[in-house]
């Protein structure tokens, strides 16, 4: 069963599937490390409106993406930092300062 916590003061929502208590536990969290707007994302710092994130900071816009840093727009990324030049991505992993992101692929000409 999916829970989902009350919304936050910070507009966060925790999203668990063992307990309500697990959810709120989680947008708590999110609260605790400067993230607003987001949903169902852990270990995070500083993000806005992001949602299914993992060990993420300073991101903003952007989904189901884990250990990224300074991204915006993207989603089903990992291992990525400092994408604000580049946004609406996906799949694309150990990016870093990207400029010309095939973006369609996921990949740019650093991680062909």
């Amino acid at each position: 069963m999916r829970y989902e916590s009350q919304k936050t003061e910070r507009g966060n929502i925790g999203v668990s599937y063992v307990s309500k208590e697990a959810a709120d536990a989680q947008a708590s969290e999110m609260d605790r490390n400067n993230c607003s707007r987001c949903s169902d994302c852990s270990d995070c710092y500083g993000c806005s409106r992001c949602s299914g994130c993992s060990r993420c900071s300073r991101c903003s816009d952007c989904s189901r993406c884990s250990n990224c840093s300074d991204c915006s727009r993207c989603y089903d990324c990992s291992d990525c930092y400092d994408c604000s030049r580049c946004s609406d991505c996906y799949g694309c992993s150990r990016c870093s300062d990207c400029s010309d992101c095939s973006r369609a692929l996921g990949r740019n000409k650093y991680n062909d």
